[in-house]
């Protein structure tokens, strides 16, 4: 009883860790496609000028790659936390199973006691 209401406890903690995780990954895709939109437009239209200079036209295209390899930084980031949460899930798993396969091991052994202890006592009435 104690070790699954200590995995209750590690349970409640590991979802609260995800859930805050997950808004914080929301907060930061927010704030991402806002301002990815904002210095869009304004590079956009700094490069549509019609004086010609590659530099603008070179900061728009750093300003589209940089917003795709952030996007690419959180996509691996909500990968890493739904691998992390499943190996959390396993590990759970594991060491609920193990405590079964030792309660089951503990009746096992219980069991075999008891009958050793009949045994023993059928033979020292066949002695005595």
């Amino acid at each position: 009883m104690k070790n699954i209401e200590k995995q209750q406890i590690t349970i409640s903690g590991i979802l609260k860790d995800t859930r805050e995780t997950q808004k914080e990954i929301n907060t930061a895709s927010q704030v991402l496609g806002r301002s990815y939109t904002l210095a869009d437009d304004m590079v956009f239209r700094a490069a549509k000028e019609k004086d010609d200079d590659p530099a603008r036209k070179r900061s728009y295209k750093v300003v589209v790659d940089l917003h795709g390899k952030f996007a690419a930084l959180c996509k691996c980031v909500e990968e890493e936390g739904q691998v992390q949460n499943t190996l959390r899930q396993l590990e759970a798993q594991v060491e609920a199973a193990a405590a079964r396969g030792a309660a089951l091991n503990v009746e096992r052994v219980s069991e075999d006691l008891k009958q050793v202890k009949q045994e023993n006592a059928g033979l020292s009435k066949l002695l005595a």
